[in-house]
Order: C-alpha cells, then structure tokens, then sequence
C-alpha cells in the first residue's frame, strides 16, 4: 500500500473512531521476520494468524498458505483480501487456544501491548513461532515474563528499529521478538540422548500446549489416579452437543443473530459453571472418585469446540442466499471453508465479519464456475468458431477429447452432445436404470444455477434429480419469464446408456452463456461485438455482462444484523 492510500485509510479510521494506533509494519520488518521463517525451513506455504492483521499486507507478504486474521476495524476488514479468512474480531473478547496454525503475528496497538502480548503468549496455538513487533521496554514488563515462564518459552529478539521510514511515521523504538514454541525441531537427526547432554541451559524447552496453561489457571483441578470416571468419560462422549435450536425460540429474541448469541453464551455459562464446580472439589475426593485431569481437560475442549460448532452451523444453515448462486464443485469449497472456520469465537462482530468474507469469497467462484461448467460441455461436435475466426482444427487436434492447444474465440451450438460426464447409473447386477449419474445430476443442477446467476429466473423449477430418467427419454428444466410470468423450457436433456448426455438449449440461454463466457474470456467487449461476432441479434446480447455479483446486503438483512453490517 502506498503512503498515500495508507493516509487516507488513516483519515478513514479516525472519522470512524476506529485508529486503534494502527503503525503499518515495515518492509524491512516484514524481510526480517521472512527471513527467519525460511531458516526454520517452513517451506513457502506455513499457515499464518495475524492478530491486528490491518489491511493484511503481512500475511500477503509471509506466506503463500493458509491466512488468518483477527481485525477489528470495519474499513480494515473490507480492505483484507478475499483469500484471507477472518477468524475473530474484537481480539481481547475470544480465545486463541482452539485457532491453530504455525506462525502468529501481531504488531499490536502500543498503549495495549502489554495485554495483548501476556494474552498471545498464554493463548497461541501455533506449532513453529510467535512473532511480535514490540516497544523495546517489553523486557521490563514482569505479566510478559510470567506469560512466557507459564508456557515454558524464551523470547529472542531478532530485530531492532523504528516506524521512521514507514508508511506512518513514529519515533518509537521496537524489537522484533521471536518465541520458539518447538525447539526441538532444530535437532531433528540428534537422539534424545544427544541433547540431554549438553548443557541444561542449551537444552531446547518443550513449551506446553496453550489449553493446558489456560485449563490449569482456570480450573484447580487436582487429582492423580489415571482412570478416567464415568462422569467424565460421560463429559467428552457428548462434546458434540446434540442439544437443538428451535426458530421459534430465537425469533422470540432480538432477531436471529442476537438470539443466537445470547443462547450461546448462556450455554457456554453453563458449560464453564459445571467444570469450575468440579474444580472446587476437595482434591482427595477427586482422586477417590477416580477423577483423572486429562480426561476432563479433554471433555472441556470438545465441548467448548461442540459448542461453537453447533451454533455457526445454525448460522450457515441461513446462507442460502449464497450458496444457493453456486455450482456444485464451488459450493463444496465455500462450504469446506467456512466449516473450517468453526473454532471462531461466536458473537455478533464475528457474524459481521464471517459474512463480509462469505461475500468476497463467493464473488469469486460466481464468475469462474461459469466459465468451467461451459468448459466441460466443448468438444469438436459442440464449437462454433466466432466470425471473424478463419482457425480450423482436423480430427488430430480433438484425439481423445483433448482440446486444441491455441482453441478460442469460439462459441457453444444450441445442441450440444457430452461424453465426459456421465448419463444413467444402471444396477450392475441385472442392469436395471437407478436414473441419473451423480456428475450427470450436479452438472445439469450446475446449469440451472448458471442460468439463475445470469437473469433466468430457475428458483422454485424442478432439478435433475426430480425426474424420472430413462434412456432416451426426453426432460425439460424451465424458467419463469419474469415479464409475462408463465413458464418455458430453459433446456431440454436426454440421458443414455452409453454415458451421453443431449442437451437442446433455449435459444436466450445459449446467447446468454456464449455472450458471458466470451466476456470473462476477454473475447468481447461490448454487446455490439457480441452480435456481431456471434451471428446473433443485438436483443440477444442481454445477458452480457450481467452475471450475478453479490454485496453484503443480500445477505445480512436475512441474518438478523443489518444495522451494523460492516
């Protein structure tokens, strides 16, 4: 980001109250931190948290892998690119210990740092190394020493310097401290032997796991016997809590959203309550009942993650406005995604933020499915070549279904033969029809998706799997006309035996995929060219350049929070 846009961010913030004395990091900090991580030998692609994370420039700049912040600034947020998941908000309000990854980042807010820093050291889950840009009288604070002496680590500092030649200038000098939370990957090949050896002050420490150190300062559990009790084997048996949401419940509440949180963090009170009653037992009577410590640490972390769980799948649930514009094979990786995100602390802010990043993330496939599910029905009997396109290809170039190396500027028929992607599924043992093949019935649901995205209206018509196939037999999907409100054939199919589908499109439908597919393509760049190059009339351009682009109002108001959506 240049000086000048980061300035003008900067006015943004402060218009908004939202400056939480944001000091972007430095390229020369950003080297140096780069630079270690490739000692460590972490490859390009280490999953990377970074708590304040800004405008992501850091996370862009140390890793090509997986990406994860926690900001709280709203023009922040809807600065951060699309491939950046944003895991948490407001960061002193949730937890770190269940967001896993290798490296954590922060330059945190320097009024703060102390806060911040004591929270990150007790919290991170990270597998390599913390990495903090911090005031240099980080040393004489006694909640960091005590932070880093309850995780069993060292801090190093790996750099020294200032804010002066950066993007937003400051006086103030900072180290860089690195906290090696696995220094025993450093002696891969040595024997245990090896290292025990040497001295005890070269010796790498084992830095214990984030939820222990938390588990411990919350709940004063002692016990010593190993066998786990009935009760809390009881306690991780059910770490899925199968407890369900009624909508009249949370309707009842301040909309879905707000209703959601307030159950949530009554059940998570709850959750917290019955462990912390356990902790006041008298300690020998735990070790009578044959309570074991581990065991209920491991109950208290599945529930804790059952319960998160639980509530953001309510929330998915209500993404349909999303996920319902999507294809098939685009669906599943959005859904992936957001399951993955899971262990997200479950408030209001987060519900903001987790739906800005559906939105970004979902722009992006509505135009690249398009041009795959037209990729997948071209073949030699399918192309047409654009008008002003003299290229011809022989037989050779499409052998076994391979596609010219230089194919373009072309267009779909009307009528269009696919072998690839399979027809009827057959009983293998007498050969019986069990109708359509599972790709045959994504795709031609994908088609129906398509068409909705470019202005067919498809919501409410049957799907592929609504049909009785047979081979030869002839179905029609439809569309509504919006104008005259009756119902016409978008496409009509015939499945076979032999693995072939027969499409016959609607005359508008195929202008429409060849007029958008040749724009995403950079083919076409008017609707006049479109015609002409198309052999079309200008009437049967109208869906060029209409493909469906969301924005963060299709879908908040239907989530319950539209008054503070970011």
């Amino acid at each position: 980001m240049s000086h000048q846009s980061t300035s003008k961010t900067i006015t943004t913030l402060k218009a908004s109250n939202e400056d939480f004395e944001w000091y972007p990091t430095t390229q020369e900090m950003i080297a140096i931190i780069k630079a270690d991580m490739e000692t460590d030998n972490l490859g390009s692609r280490p999953s990377v948290i970074d708590v304040g994370a800004g405008d992501g420039r850091v996370l862009a700049a140390l890793t090509d892998g997986d990406k994860y912040a926690i900001e709280k600034s709203k023009p922040l947020l809807s600065a951060i690119r699309h491939n950046v998941s944003v895991i948490g908000t407001d960061f002193l309000q949730q937890t770190l210990i269940d967001k896993s990854a290798e490296i954590l980042f922060c330059n945190p807010p320097y009024k703060e740092f102390t806060t911040w820093c004591e929270k990150i050291i007790r919290e991170a889950n990270v597998s390599a190394s913390i990495y903090l840009v911090i005031p240099q009288r980080w040393k004489e604070s006694v909640s960091i020493k005590n932070a880093l002496d309850a995780r069993n680590v060292d801090a190093t500092v790996i750099f020294e310097g200032d804010f002066l030649q950066g993007d937003r200038a400051a006086r103030a000098k900072v180290h860089i401290v690195k906290i090696d939370m696995d220094p025993s990957r450093h002696y891969a090949g040595r024997t245990w032997r090896e290292i025990t050896q040497k001295p005890k002050s070269e010796r790498p420490r084992i830095a214990k796991k984030a939820f222990d150190v938390w588990f411990d300062e919350h709940f004063k559990i002692s016990a010593t016997k190993d066998k786990v009790s009935e009760w809390a084997r009881k306690e991780a048996e059910e770490g899925n809590l199968k407890s369900k949401i009624k909508s009249s419940e949370i309707i009842q509440h301040k909309g879905l959203i707000e209703g959601l949180v307030e159950f949530y963090n009554r059940d998570l009170s709850k959750l917290m309550g019955t462990y912390q009653a356990l902790s006041d037992l008298d300690s020998n009577l735990l070790s009578e009942l044959d309570v074991n410590v581990d065991g209920v640490k491991s109950a208290l972390r599945q529930r804790i993650k059952g319960l998160k769980q639980l509530y953001w799948s309510e929330l998915f649930e209500r993404l349909t406005s999303v996920t319902e514009r999507l294809t098939s094979d685009s669906r599943k990786s959005l859904v992936d995604k957001l399951f993955a995100q899971t262990s997200i602390d479950f408030s209001v802010d987060n519900a903001h933020a987790l739906a800005l990043w559906v939105v970004k993330n979902a722009n992006l496939y509505l135009e690249d499915q398009l041009v795959l599910t037209f990729q997948r029905m071209i073949n030699a009997a399918n192309v047409i070549n654009y008008v002003s396109n003299q290229k011809t290809f022989s037989d050779e170039d499409w052998f076994y279904g391979r596609k010219p190396k230089d194919l373009s500027h072309f267009k779909l028929d009307h009528r269009v033969v696919l072998s690839g992607i399979g027809a009827l599924k057959t009983n293998w043992f007498d050969g019986r029809i069990e109708g359509l093949a599972t790709n045959a019935e994504n795709f031609l649901n994908d088609l129906m998706t398509i068409a909705s995205n470019i202005g067919f209206a498809t919501e409410g018509m049957p799907r592929a799997n609504n049909f009785v196939w047979d081979s030869g037999v002839k179905n029609a999907f439809l569309f509504r006309d919006l104008n005259t409100g009756k119902t016409n054939t978008l496409f009509e199919v015939k499945a076979f035996k032999n693995g072939n589908l027969h499409i016959k499109f609607n005359q508008g439908f195929i202008c429409g995929l060849n007029c958008e597919f040749g724009r995403l393509k950079g083919w076409l760049k008017t609707r006049e060219q479109a015609a002409d190059e198309l052999n079309i009339d200008i009437e049967d351009t109208a869906q060029f350049g209409v493909n469906l682009q969301l924005a963060v109002n299709d879908i908040v108001p239907r989530l319950g929070f539209a008054k503070n959506a970011p």
